[in-house]
């Protein structure tokens, strides 16, 4: 009896775990070389998000990591909260096309079976400030929060993104 119930909760687990977390993947890889132009050591680090499921994910760029945050969290922070004088929320109500801003109004709609890049390149000693900012939530789980249908056209349109890990002074 002890088996059978074991073997239940098995399978039980593999199917339902396996649907739950199963649903975008995410590879990263690292290289470093040395950059003869600039004379000093370099890293590229990528981040391949891979949509397995058959719902749409959505992407962007946290201002701040997001360590442990909720996906409600993550919602309300990018759409709600005002960056400047308007949240991304009211620009997507007043606007039908947004120049892209990483942190801002940067977002991308992954579709299902689709994959999208993250392109991080920085000095040899230099921390990569995206690791824990890179947000990924199902489209309709956004949308059913915001209450409203993101238009298309405030999507980035391409498969990769390059973002520079400098840091200037404002």
């Amino acid at each position: 009896m002890r088996r059978y119930l074991r073997f239940l909760c098995t399978i039980y687990f593999y199917f339902y775990c396996g649907i739950a977390f199963g649903q975008v993947q995410i590879d990263s890889s690292s290289i470093d070389y040395y950059n003869g132009v600039t004379h000093e050591y370099e890293i590229i680090d990528t981040y391949v998000i891979t949509n397995k499921s058959k719902e749409e994910y959505l992407t962007w760029i946290a201002l701040d990591s997001h360590t442990n945050k909720s996906d409600v969290f993550q919602i309300r922070k990018f759409f709600f909260k005002p960056k400047n004088d308007f949240s991304f929320l009211n620009m997507m109500n007043e606007l039908s096309e947004i120049k892209c801003q990483i942190g801002y109004t940067f977002i991308k709609n992954i579709l299902p079976g689709e994959s999208f890049a993250y392109i991080v390149t920085r000095k040899l000693r230099q921390p990569n400030i995206y690791i824990n900012r890179i947000v990924v939530i199902e489209r309709t789980k956004v949308e059913d929060f915001i209450k409203t249908r993101i238009n298309e056209n405030l999507f980035f349109n391409y498969p990769l993104i390059v973002l520079s890990n400098t840091i200037s002074a404002p």
